[in-house]
């Protein structure tokens, strides 16, 4: 029972400094939500950007960034080859956009399993919200 216990108390204390550690890194940065197409993907963007900050720790300021082109594909490849990889880059992204890459098409420089799933904005399960990150992976993840 003891050893419970102790093994218990280090889990927990591990997730406290954990979720402190998110917080310190998030409060007062920028996290930017990257959109490429604009209709009703615009709108929910605007949305979420406006109430995300409240289920981040450290609640940081979550800037809408359009970058329109290719369909949304340029900004599926801006978040994968040149955004922030620190947690701070999120992605709205086109549901076909991810399947241009798995059936092969050149324009797509991005490796679809190398991003990490967020949660989707809508009931069509294959509207994903992607970002890509390093070290605060697990715990946006967990708030999703």
């Amino acid at each position: 029972m003891g050893r419970f216990v102790a093994g218990l108390s280090a889990f927990m204390l591990a997730a406290i400094a954990g979720a402190a550690q998110a917080e310190d890194f998030y409060a007062g940065k920028q996290v930017k939500l990257y959109l490429g197409n604009t209709g009703g993907y615009e709108a929910q963007a605007r949305l979420i950007a406006r109430h995300l900050p409240n289920h981040i720790p450290g609640k940081p300021t979550v800037v809408l960034q359009m970058m329109p082109g290719a369909g949304g594909l340029s900004s599926t490849n801006h978040v994968f080859n040149l955004a922030e990889k620190d947690g701070t880059a999120i992605g709205l992204f086109n549901r076909n956009n991810i399947l241009t890459a798995v059936i092969g098409n050149p324009q797509a420089r991005f490796k679809p399993e190398e991003f990490n799933w967020l949660g989707t904005p809508s009931d069509f399960t294959s509207d994903p919200y992607l970002f890509r990150s390093e070290e605060h992976t697990s715990e946006l993840q967990s708030r999703f």
